[in-house]
């Protein structure tokens, strides 16, 4: 079984990103991802590639509304050629506060924002090799532009997708799907493939090339009940989203939903934390001690693609975020 971590780190030094990613190479796991959220993805993700060998690593997920694909392209680009050939360009949305509020931008048709953004950066990268690139879409206008580096092997885009229909244009054109934090056997038999396929028949591809990944909150510790409350916050923290609500919903937690944003709303976390259950503890996320998260990751074993590990920054010390990435290191080393 494939497995990866997801870094998704505020304060953490890029000295010590480079550190977890070199470990988890050294450690057996097959792929390293890095968030654009409080932090931006080039910098960190230049510093692994230049510190490790052989891992694949890449953005989990890099935002499109601040950044011009243009620019996405060449910084991708410039990784791939930086690292032989191991660089994936996840991307994604964010949200409207963020987007609007931390990097001055306008949010507005995400559709087509997707649809363009990768449009771009697979027509810049294919444009060493034929004709020079032009592009006249609704949001982007590019004439005739080359890349300067030939690209015999070009970086995959993968797009973060929760909707039906960004799940329909993920299957229309991106290389890979990255699936959020939360999710259930159900939830892609019944949301996610079915979406894959109605993109795929519209640009008459096969999805078997189509690679997944998903974002599993995994807490370890050697004291059982510790695990249990850092998970019990990444969970909270998914609450916030209604996507997330519904995939509760979905899988049975309607009424623990209900109370759960209530509490929320009224931002007494605390008490939201105390609401989510053990069960759901353990429907959704791989915790416990050591070896019980061994046996547990077992259930993902036929799941579609490959577990990102992580444990949200979210009302829990970055340290204790870092001590528990390291754990999982620890835990699942082959």
């Amino acid at each position: 079984m494939d497995l990866s971590i997801w870094l998704i780190t505020q304060k953490t030094p890029i000295s010590k990103v480079t550190e977890l990613a070199q470990k988890a190479e050294g450690n057996g796991f097959d792929a390293v991802w890095f968030a654009e959220a409080w932090r931006e993805t080039i910098v960190p993700l230049t510093a692994i590639a230049m510190k490790t060998n052989t891992i694949k690593f890449g953005s989990g997920v890099g935002q499109i509304f601040p950044n011009n694909p243009t620019t996405l392209a060449l910084q991708g680009i410039n990784l791939q050629e930086l690292s032989n050939g191991r660089f994936v360009m996840g991307l994604g949305l964010s949200t409207p506060f963020v987007v609007e509020n931390w990097y001055g931008s306008h949010y507005g048709r995400p559709l087509r924002q997707m649809r363009e953004s990768i449009e771009v950066i697979q027509g810049i990268q294919a444009s060493e090799s034929g004709n020079r690139f032009s592009y006249d879409g609704e949001l982007f206008k590019i004439k005739k532009y080359k890349s300067p580096v030939k690209m015999e092997n070009p970086f995959p885009v993968y797009m973060a997708a929760i909707g039906p229909k960004m799940l329909q244009l993920a299957g229309e054109i991106a290389d890979g799907l990255v699936i959020g934090a939360l999710h259930s056997p159900r939830y892609l038999e019944e949301n996610v493939f079915p979406n894959l396929k109605i993109g795929a028949e519209r640009s008459g591809r096969d999805l078997t090339n189509l690679q997944m990944i998903y974002g599993q909150i995994c807490s370890i510790s050697h004291n059982k009940k510790e695990a249990y409350d850092r998970a019990r916050k990444s969970i909270m923290y998914t609450a916030q989203y209604p996507h997330y609500q519904r995939v509760m919903q979905q899988e049975g937690f309607s009424e623990e939903v209900k109370v759960i944003n209530q509490a929320i709303e009224q931002r007494d976390y605390e008490k939201a934390a105390n609401l989510i259950t053990d069960k759901m503890v353990e429907h959704f996320t791989i915790t416990g001690e050591p070896d019980e998260c061994r046996e547990k990751l077992q259930k993902y074993q036929d799941y579609p693609g490959m577990p990102m590990l992580t444990l949200i920054p979210f009302r829990v010390s970055e340290d204790e975020v870092i001590q528990n990435m390291e754990l999982i290191l620890e835990t699942f080393k082959k």
